[in-house]
């Protein structure tokens, strides 16, 4: 497949899904991403958790937060009025429940789209001008469902991608990427094939249509999606190394969406329905930080984590220290009127 094949076969079949919530100035980052990627998107599909009507409101959020959140809302439209004069008709807006969810959100897009290749990001991702052209790794490898970018988080590249392994009913994705082979296309773009990729990614239809997300989950849905596949045992995933989107992380949000977002039970009631679902006692993910220099304590944490310590002794220590204290400032109960 050569370059002018490969621009036919986007032009004629890749869309872009985003799904946000309560960060209108970072989707207008990413908006600004998608509008110079190249070929174009037949569509750009944004699925907006922050519609809110006002007898739910009382229902979802303290009132001291209510004016931040009807502040957003003001936000995001002045946002999809600048970018409907730039992407006109192929851009579609979808507005799901207040605070519905990552899954719940990333499936209602991809039912709107019809494209044969989808790409499913978060507001916070900014993808490179040429990121399409990973396309010809689904192309050119039937059994790839899915193929994702390297993350530029802060001053470091992360690739959180690996195999996943279950040991004694504890599940852990080891990145061991030293060990795996670097394939090519034909035009010369590596790739490493996995079971667990990063949450940015050119998805296969075909893929999704066999299983897409567990609309129970509002975050760690990702380690339940790649689980399932790995249990199906028909895809396998990639990521490039020769695409690096940018990760906006945890920069410039606003209280309220940290507080919804970061509830310590929300987390301990994803991690629990998690480890049920899929029969396991624990799922760690380890983190492969492609930067020169690595931090000593990203070496001490991933020492201790994959080295050292018995997966459930971690897993104890993980939810009753390591993810309350991670989370210090934001622990508290969303109050009901």
């Amino acid at each position: 497949m050569n370059v002018a094949d490969s621009v036919e076969m986007l032009q004629m079949g890749y869309d872009v899904v985003i799904v946000t919530f309560l960060r209108p100035n970072k989707l207008r980052n990413c908006l600004k991403a998608v509008s110079k990627l190249y070929p174009p998107p037949n569509k750009v599909i944004v699925v907006d958790q922050t519609s809110l009507p006002i007898r739910e409101a009382h229902e979802k959020i303290h009132p001291s937060s209510l004016r931040e959140v009807y502040r957003s809302i003001k936000k995001y439209e002045e946002v999809y009025q600048e970018y409907r004069k730039i992407f006109g008709e192929r851009i579609k807006i979808i507005k799901t429940e207040f605070d519905s969810g990552l899954a719940k959100s990333r499936k209602a897009g991809f039912m709107e789209s019809e494209a044969d290749y989808i790409f499913i990001i978060d507001d916070d991702i900014y993808l490179p001008s040429n990121a399409p052209k990973i396309a010809e790794i689904l192309e050119e490898n039937n059994n790839i469902g899915g193929v994702a970018l390297l993350l530029r988080d802060g001053e470091r590249i992360v690739c959180t991608a690996g195999d996943i392994e279950i040991i004694r009913g504890h599940a852990r994705v080891n990145a061991n990427i030293r060990r795996k082979t670097i394939h090519r296309t034909r035009n010369g773009l590596r790739f490493i094939i996995f079971d667990y990729i990063p949450n940015c990614a050119l998805f296969r239809r075909a893929c999704l249509e066999d299983y897409a997300w567990d609309e129970f989950f509002k975050i760690e849905e990702h380690a339940d999606f790649y689980l399932t596949h790995k249990k199906l045992g028909k895809w396998r995933f990639a990521i490039t190394l020769d695409r690096i989107a940018v990760h906006d992380h945890r920069k410039g949000e606003k209280p309220v969406y940290q507080r919804l977002r970061w509830r310590y039970d929300l987390l301990l009631e994803s991690l629990e329905y998690l480890t049920k679902k899929h029969g396991i006692k624990s799922f760690v993910v380890e983190n492969v930080f492609l930067t020169r220099h690595v931090r000593l304590k990203d070496k001490i944490y991933k020492l201790i984590l994959f080295k050292i310590l018995p997966r459930q002794l971690y897993w104890e220590l993980y939810t009753k220290w390591l993810l309350p204290h991670r989370l210090r400032g934001r622990l508290f109960t969303i109050e009901t009127s």
